[in-house]
């Protein structure tokens, strides 16, 4: 087994978190899923399942979860840029090795797939949190015309989210156990859940994520896609239960299984994708949009007014991987709405207003991000990285926080103002509540222009993002000095 990233512990340390890798190398480990005993019980026998794997012909290599700190990554210029980051949901992911006599995997954290292959994760869902998902993308794909191999970073179906999850516990869907395999090959897939059950897993907690070979390209040479698996959390409740899932990641294991003879190819289906919308909008909620915007440019006298328009920043769907467009690692189980871009002085600031859209019912949470954006000078004057930006995330707000019930100064005895947020976006923040817009965390960063984007995750009705027809888009008001 290659060397790989086999735990990260994310501490807090002054108030951010600290990510910590440990190396190892070595063979398959057989403890239970929280690191005990293969003793069997409800939540099954590791050592088991692995020996009819075994048993079935299949080989196993034992990865491990990873953490991505982005902005680490973007300023030791191991990303080329940060690609949109989301700050309220950190990213965790896997390393898997690659087959003896494959090439090299692009990044630690993407890897190639055989048709009949399939990744088995196991362990327990996050501490109750406001959302999770886990999913595959698409990540890297060879372009024969241009003879390199870029980001395309787009989904394969529907996540699995805490609202269709399967798992098994007291605490259902948070803190329980699960089980997910990811594969494009339909028998793969049915030997390895015989074997799970062969082992007392229960199938209640067995999810399964068919990759689709009409979308994807499988293989394990240098033209074929490498896979990434995003695994978001988002907004835990208790931060003692937060540390330690993150210094553990639920105990998750995780096992690359490949047939020794490879299997005729039995495909998945591209799935169809949960459907957005319920037929009830957010329009009844206009007029007040607009009071809230009348008086917000009428208590910020003196200053020039810019209005800068939203608009969706990322196609739904399979639209990107159809084109081969970088997606950024979208989901279908939120909405992604994306501001012009702009430059901000050091008297000037933005007040960015909207729908608390958990408050009116249309989804989970909402949030929004503040991102650098300058154009890169750095890079390569190479066809994938031209007009390539920052897109880096330095700060973030959202309607379980700092968002929740900001409007309501601006909007005395309005019975729809607890459904509203006005926050103040500035380099020069007070005590006041304001998103600050740090100094550049490095010298790659220089955050000369600017953007803002928002999110909507997961309408309860549909487990995924809201219609962009049905909610009212959020807005930014941009203040300058004279």
């Amino acid at each position: 087994m290659d060397i790989v990233f086999r735990k990260i512990r994310r501490l807090r340390s002054g108030g951010r978190f600290v990510l910590m890798v440990v190396f190892l190398s070595g063979l398959v480990f057989l403890g239970g899923c929280g690191g005990g005993g293969g003793d069997g019980g409800p939540e099954g026998d590791l050592g088991t399942f692995l020996g009819l794997l075994g048993d079935a012909g299949f080989q196993v290599r034992e990865g491990a979860p990873i953490g991505i700190d982005v902005r680490d990554l973007f300023c030791r210029k191991v990303l080329p840029s940060g690609f949109g980051n989301n700050l309220a949901t950190p990213y965790l992911t896997l390393s898997v090795d690659r087959l003896p006599g494959t090439p090299e995997n692009q990044f630690p954290w993407t890897y190639r797939l055989r048709q009949d292959e399939a990744l088995v994760l196991i362990g327990r869902t996050p501490p109750k949190s406001v959302y999770f998902s886990l999913q595959h993308f698409a990540a890297m794909r060879y372009f024969e015309e241009a003879d390199y191999s870029g980001r395309v970073y787009s989904l394969l179906g529907d996540t699995i989210n805490h609202l269709t999850v399967r798992s098994v516990g007291a605490a259902a869907p948070f803190d329980s156990f699960f089980v997910m395999i990811s594969t494009g090959n339909r028998t793969t897939e049915r030997r390895l859940r015989s074997a799970l059950l062969g082992a007392g897993y229960a199938e209640t907690a067995v999810n399964v994520e068919g990759l689709p070979a009409e979308l994807v390209r499988f293989g394990l040479d240098e033209r074929s896609d490498q896979f990434n698996l995003l695994y978001r959390v988002a907004i835990i409740d208790d931060p003692e239960a937060e540390r330690r899932f993150y210094e553990t990641f639920g105990g998750m294991k995780v096992f690359r299984v490949t047939p020794g003879v490879e299997l005729p190819a039995d495909p998945f289906p591209a799935a169809d994708l949960r459907e957005r919308g319920t037929g009830t909008n957010e329009m009844h909620l206009l007029p007040t949009m607009k009071r809230l915007e009348d008086a917000l440019i009428e208590a910020h006298p003196g200053y020039n007014v810019e209005k800068l328009p939203t608009a969706q920043w990322i196609a739904d769907g399979y639209n990107p991987i159809l084109q081969n467009i970088d997606a950024f690692a979208a989901t279908n189980d939120t909405t992604y709405l994306i501001t012009q871009p702009f430059t901000l002085g050091e008297d000037d600031f933005l007040v960015a207003y909207g729908v608390l859209h958990d408050a009116a019912g249309k989804a989970l949470y909402n949030s929004l991000n503040v991102y650098g954006w300058t154009l890169l000078e750095d890079l390569p004057d190479e066809p994938r990285f031209r007009g390539l930006r920052e897109m880096v995330g330095v700060s973030e707000a959202n309607s379980k926080g700092l968002l929740r019930d900001s409007a309501r100064a601006y909007l005395p005895g309005d019975p729809n103002a607890g459904m509203f947020y006005a926050v103040k976006i500035s380099r020069k923040c007070g005590a006041d509540g304001c998103v600050p817009i740090p100094e550049p965390f490095c010298d790659r960063m220089k955050l000369k222009e600017l953007t803002v984007a928002f999110r909507a995750y997961c309408e309860p009705k549909t487990k995924t993002g809201p219609s962009y027809g049905e909610i009212l888009f959020d807005r930014v008001i941009l203040f300058r000095r004279p």
